[in-house]
């Protein structure tokens, strides 16, 4: 099967759901679920992403041009950039939906950027004429929930964790991985009610996560595949768990960010492989500067109440026109 990811074509010997399918004769990347264990365990970790409470989710390593990552107890994936080659191995049987995820919202975006392009942690929506916002924040932060409030109030929804940024001349174009946001399931309950999920499809999107995938049926747009003007970036702050005055608008708040500020917004947001390489940091660097030259940013700041999410779309798209 060889299926779309942004705007490349990439082949895959298990499904990727969510992902169009391609009718290409060549695929820009091939990826292999392979049979049996990683074979090779003498490799040059560099590299480790922890989370709060200093646990091990995520490790890199390179020899040459090839990398691996390991995701702790899932899998490890080969990356082999001379031939475009992509190694699956699994570890505990580990499930296949897992295996997809784990592709095509971590690893992809991570080889699209070592091959020096944009790719950043962010939602997004585009407005009736076709332009784009994102939506950039660490997780937790209510990227998905955001957007998905602004699919309901008629925006078409582009993606969710992962967006890839491209200069074009003076414009910067915003091409999604592919429609659908993952929430939590009191999220999804706040957001969905019951009885309010037509056109949309829910289902597990890990089995080490109570998360949901939620896959929306939308017509297919030309654009998607190459790509809407991007106009504004938000940067979602983090949100008050205990608003002391709910009900007034001072709660919600959009300022513009400008200069260095604006800038590590956007390197805060990347999928680097290799973050020990200077060439590659630099040139993050000025990805990054290139495209906050180009596109105001904006911290948004705003209560952890749904209530309030009406309210939050309609102050966005205010500040977009």
């Amino acid at each position: 099967m060889i299926h779309q990811i942004f705007d490349i074509a990439l082949s895959s010997n298990f499904p990727l759901p969510g992902l169009p399918e391609l009718a290409v004769a060549r695929p820009d990347w091939n990826v292999v679920l392979e049979n049996g264990p990683n074979p090779d365990n003498d490799l040059n970790w560099f590299h480790q992403c922890l989370t709060e409470d200093g646990r091990e989710i995520m490790s890199a390593a390179r020899e040459g041009e090839t990398y691996t990552l390991y995701f702790q107890g899932l899998a490890h994936f080969s990356i082999d950039f001379p031939s475009k080659k992509i190694s699956i191995y699994p570890e505990d049987n580990c499930p296949r939906t897992t295996l997809a995820h784990l592709l095509m919202d971590q690893v992809m975006p991570r080889v699209l950027c070592h091959q020096g392009r944009v790719v950043i942690h962010a939602s997004a929506i585009a407005l009736a004429d076709g332009r784009a916002l994102a939506f950039t924040g660490p997780s937790g932060r209510g990227k998905s929930t955001l957007a998905l409030a602004m699919q309901k109030a008629g925006f078409r929804l582009l993606s969710d964790d992962c967006l890839l940024l491209e200069r074009r001349e003076s414009s910067v174009m915003a091409i999604p991985a592919y429609a659908s946001v993952r929430l939590w399931p009191d999220s999804l309950e706040a957001m969905l009610g019951q009885g309010e999920a037509v056109g949309l499809d829910i289902s597990e999107m890990a089995h080490y996560t109570s998360k949901k995938q939620v896959f929306v049926n939308q017509p297919e747009s030309i654009a998607d595949q190459h790509g809407h003007p991007l106009v504004r970036v938000f940067s979602l702050a983090p949100s008050r768990l205990e608003p002391p005055e709910p009900s007034k608008n001072e709660d919600l708040r959009v300022d513009p960010v400008s200069g260095s500020a604006a800038i590590m917004t956007l390197i805060e947001s990347l999928f680097a492989l290799d973050v020990k390489r200077k060439s590659a940091v630099r040139r993050s660097f000025d990805s990054a500067g290139k495209i906050a030259a180009a596109v105001p940013v904006f911290s948004a700041s705003y209560p952890r109440d749904f209530k309030k999410l009406p309210q939050l779309v309609s102050l966005l798209t205010k500040v977009t026109n």
